[in-house]
């Protein structure tokens, strides 16, 4: 069951839904706010908002697809794996 805590973004107060527990919720909240402060050239709270919500999607996206791709390195290596094996057990028989 989600319980409620308090964050600040910006100066500004926030109350979170979440399972996590509150270390993990301030982690995520000085996360966000430390990437609409690197945005905050931007002017606005709205752009300041959107530019961060991009960066914080581009750096997900970089990373879904990163783990995609190692996902595929791993099964490619244990076929690899498990074809050795086969060979390696083949062989045996055969001594």
């Amino acid at each position: 069951m989600p319980h409620p805590f308090n964050v600040t973004i910006l100066g500004l107060p926030f109350t979170v839904q979440s399972d996590e527990d509150e270390a993990y919720v301030q982690e995520l909240a000085a996360f966000v706010e430390g990437r609409m402060r690197r945005a905050s050239s931007a002017g606005g709270t709205v752009a300041v908002a959107v530019l961060a919500a991009l960066h914080i999607a581009d750096e997900l996206h970089k990373l879904q697809r990163d783990f995609a791709q190692l996902t595929r390195q791993i099964e490619d290596l244990s076929r690899n794996l498990a074809r050795t094996l086969k060979e390696s057990e083949q062989a045996q028989v055969q001594i």
